[in-house]
């Protein structure tokens, strides 16, 4: 009877593993993809930061917050950079978050001009180019450097993905 709970807490245990790892590397590459479209996007002081932050905000506190501690805790049992890396990128998701933010208010200038459209166009190109050379450039450039390592990690991570999911059942 030991042996089978043990086996049986082991294939959880596993599968929770799997589910958080593939999990985290979509909400990941979900946050990532919403920053580039922001970063991008010539008209960023129109973004209703509400719902897109709300958005990014949502998947941090119900996904990457329970998910990185308990996929990190078991990649540092067999591969604590691995495992290092995996943290840090998960912060690094956090900075992109927190660079495109401050680049989509930037945008609107000190005044918040997105909801009623009060500013002039050339206003908005000022602060426009005003927040890309403060803080958009930078933005960006991490958006590439967060989307390598992601891919970098997965790459490793997927491998014991399916080695936990192919995990006998019994």
């Amino acid at each position: 009877m030991q042996i089978w709970s043990t086996t049986m807490m082991r294939r959880r245990r596993a599968q929770r593993f799997a589910e958080n790892a593939r999990a985290w590397y979509e909400n990941c590459r979900t946050i990532s993809g919403i920053c580039v479209d922001a970063l991008y996007d010539q008209d960023a002081a129109r973004i209703d930061t509400h719902a897109v932050f709300g958005k990014i905000d949502d998947l941090l506190r119900f996904g990457l917050r329970e998910q990185t501690p308990s996929v990190r805790r078991i990649l540092r049992q067999g591969n604590p950079g691995l495992a290092r890396r995996f943290g840090e990128a998960s912060e690094n998701v956090i900075r992109l978050r927190n660079q495109t933010l401050r680049f989509v208010l930037n945008c609107q200038g000190p005044g918040s001009f997105s909801a009623n459209g009060s500013a002039t166009g050339v206003a908005q190109q000022i602060y426009y180019y005003r927040a890309l050379d403060e803080v958009g450039f930078a933005a960006r450039q991490l958006t590439g450097e967060v989307d390598r390592e992601l891919q970098s990690i997965w790459d490793e991570v997927h491998g014991l993905v399916i080695q936990a999911e192919r995990l006998p059942a019994t």
